[in-house]
């Protein structure tokens, strides 16, 4: 981000208070769990208050805004969107995909997530920031027609809060022939490092 970029973010951008957020988070874990919900409901209870939240987010700003044009767009935007509500960025992102173009992932990490910074989750199975994906899922599954897309799921795989060294998110999008055409012509197939490192900074020292 550049620095009218950031003036405008520390001036004008509404920003949510990560505080109160996670404050939030962690009530509604504490109320699920004295509810008797197990730790597999409770993340998908997470992750489907983000897309509720996606759909809000789209309608509010994303809708007037400038959409990704390509699936490859998606790590910069999704970094940028991230940026503007939280004031960080991802450290790592990167894309894989298969050879006839129909499998891509997404990949992007975070070692200081300020979103669930200084939370602990009761198990392995919550990730505190499903709901993080959930947004994104809710926004492209939107477009899955205009992506030629059969499938496609956004999930937080790795979390700090619970346990991991760093938040990590993947997008899987499962192409039919004319959308896996469009991404060979951007993207090759393997891997595309948009930012960062595919290899984790733990594993790499």
């Amino acid at each position: 981000m550049g620095v009218k970029g950031w003036i405008a973010w520390r001036f004008v951008a509404e920003k949510i208070n990560v505080v109160a957020l996670r404050a939030m988070v962690a009530g509604i874990i504490a109320l699920q769990l004295s509810s008797g919900r197990t730790p597999k409901e409770i993340a998908q209870y997470l992750k489907d208050l983000g897309r509720l939240m996606g759909e809000w987010i789209y309608r509010h700003y994303l809708e007037i805004g400038k959409a990704s044009l390509t699936i490859a767009d998606w790590g910069k935007d999704f970094n940028l969107g991230f940026k503007f509500f939280t004031g960080k960025e991802f450290d790592d992102i990167w894309y894989e995909v298969s050879d006839d173009g129909k499998y891509v992932e997404l990949h992007m990490r975070i070692y200081n997530n300020p979103t669930s910074k200084g939370l602990q989750s009761p198990s392995r199975e919550i990730k505190i920031d499903s709901w993080v994906a959930g947004i994104f899922e809710w926004i492209e599954q939107m477009r899955m027609e205009e992506w030629d897309a059969e499938e496609l799921t956004v999930d937080e795989i790795k979390c700090r809060a619970a346990g991991d060294p760093y938040c990590e998110f993947v997008f899987k999008v499962r192409l039919r022939d004319e959308g896996a055409e469009k991404v060979l012509r951007i993207l090759k197939p393997g891997t595309t490092i948009i930012k960062g490192s595919k290899k984790p900074k733990a594993e790499s020292k």
